[in-house]
């Protein structure tokens, strides 16, 4: 399963611009274990940000011509975060399963290590299953001590609200919480260089072959999705979302991606994320997503 239920809650978290923005990309606050380097890449007539989100944007107009609903995607690359459109400031469903087993990974890896922690990690992000990813929550302290937990490991990558719904719904609000495209891509690209995430990042490499569509569908892409009907219906009757990270010669790029098929069926958000994920595989072979990210351990 990688859903958790059916709401019509929506929740908003970071400010971030509707439509096409682009966000500069400031390295986050640097964590111990690896530095961490992004390298501005300057161009005579153009920004080069500009000319990413107008081919973002190109592409996102086309997938949502061609299936209708709506369609999102941001990528971290050196020229900054870049997003076209809807930003994705909705629910997060499975894929808030990433930062959450990294929390509990840095937690278990406090005591030393935790076998049970490994094995609730490769079920929650190789299969998507729930119950695990709820003990993973339960293991952060489960309510505002988990929410705490993962407000800070993502404060620097955008944020998000989970405080907010810790309380309201219990015993975890996990799939509810929104995430912004922007955050999941900022976070993607810094995701091989965190201290403690090997587990996940491995995991997110392994993911069962039923579940591999649209991200997963690059080469050398480790990645996870979230999918579920909404309740409440009206334009956004089911939510398919991914977030990944492509490591290339250069570094890491960060990745998501969004689609709300107006006709509500998972097929055609499949059908949607892959050819966004073909969209975004020739700029990478183009050679304009640039990395954003290099990992050096110290």
């Amino acid at each position: 399963m990688a859903w958790w239920g059916k709401t019509t809650l929506h929740s908003g978290v970071a400010a971030l611009a509707l439509g096409l923005t682009a966000v500069s990309c400031a390295p986050p606050v640097p964590h111990d274990g690896a530095t961490v380097s992004t390298t501005a890449v300057a161009a005579p007539h153009q920004d080069p940000g500009e000319s990413v989100a107008q081919k973002l944007a190109a592409l996102t107009d086309e997938v949502q011509d061609t299936h209708g609903g709506v369609a999102g995607v941001a990528v971290a690359t050196r020229h900054g975060v870049v997003q076209a459109g809807d930003p994705g400031r909705w629910h997060a469903w499975s894929t808030v399963k990433v930062p959450i087993a990294v929390a509990a990974a840095t937690a278990a890896a406090e005591l030393d290590g935790n076998a049970d922690v490994d094995a609730l990690i490769e079920a929650a992000i190789t299969r998507s299953e729930n119950m695990p990813a709820a003990e993973l929550w339960q293991s952060l302290g489960g309510g505002t001590s988990a929410a705490r937990q993962l407000e800070d490991l993502l404060a620097p990558y955008g944020g998000i609200d989970a405080l907010s719904l810790a309380t309201e719904f219990s015993p975890t609000p996990i799939g509810l919480i929104a995430w912004p495209l922007a955050g999941q891509a900022e976070f993607s690209s810094y995701l091989p260089c965190l201290p403690d995430a090997e587990v996940v990042y491995r995991a997110m490499g392994e993911i069962v072959p039923w579940q591999v569509d649209g991200l997963g569908s690059i080469e050398g892409m480790h990645f996870k999705g979230g999918w579920s009907a909404e309740e409440d219906g009206g334009s956004r009757p089911y939510t398919y979302r991914q977030m990944g990270a492509l490591e290339t010669l250069g570094g890491v790029i960060g990745m998501a991606v969004l689609v709300h098929p107006e006709d509500g069926e998972h097929a055609t958000a499949v059908q949607m994320v892959g050819d966004l994920a073909a969209g975004l595989e020739e700029m990478v072979e183009a050679d304009l997503l640039p990395a954003a990210t290099i990992c050096t351990a110290i």
